[in-house]
């Protein structure tokens, strides 16, 4: 997201190392990441209301790491990859009890904010209030 967005901006006529095309960057990056981190969030429900069906995804993401703070029998799951019969939901009932969706979509807002104020840099203007509207939008997703 970073360096197509400070691509657009280059393709646009900016130039590398003008602020217009360093907050193109910095707000891509920080979109990005919140962005991610609400697709954890999304993986891990859309895996625990289909348990089996996407395991993988769900190994790796911010909430079952969070959750892994808080409850480290999680490691063993982890590092077996699922495989025992209920590893899954044994894993899930973890990260249902702890703080880790919360705390990945406390995340996502830092990033969002972090957004939000690097595209304070540049001068009002519709496209500036479009990507403020963006941000704001993207913590809302459920897709």
């Amino acid at each position: 997201m970073a360096k197509g967005a400070r691509a657009s901006v280059v393709l646009g006529g900016g130039a590398e190392g003008q602020l217009p095309t360093e907050v193109a960057y910095a707000y891509g990056r920080n979109f990005g990441l919140a962005f991610q981190l609400l697709d954890d969030i999304v993986e891990y429900e859309s895996a625990i209301a289909n348990p089996r069906s996407d395991t993988p995804s769900i190994t790796a993401t911010a909430p079952m790491l969070y959750a892994w703070e808080e409850h480290p029998e999680i490691g063993a799951l982890l590092a077996r990859s699922f495989e025992l019969e209920g590893d899954l939901e044994i894993a899930s009932d973890y990260v249902r009890r702890s703080s880790g969706v919360e705390r990945t979509r406390n995340l996502a807002r830092q990033y969002i904010d972090e957004a939000k104020n690097v595209v304070q840099l540049l001068p009002d203007s519709d496209a500036k209030m479009a990507l403020q509207v963006l941000a704001d939008h993207i913590l809302e997703r459920t897709w």
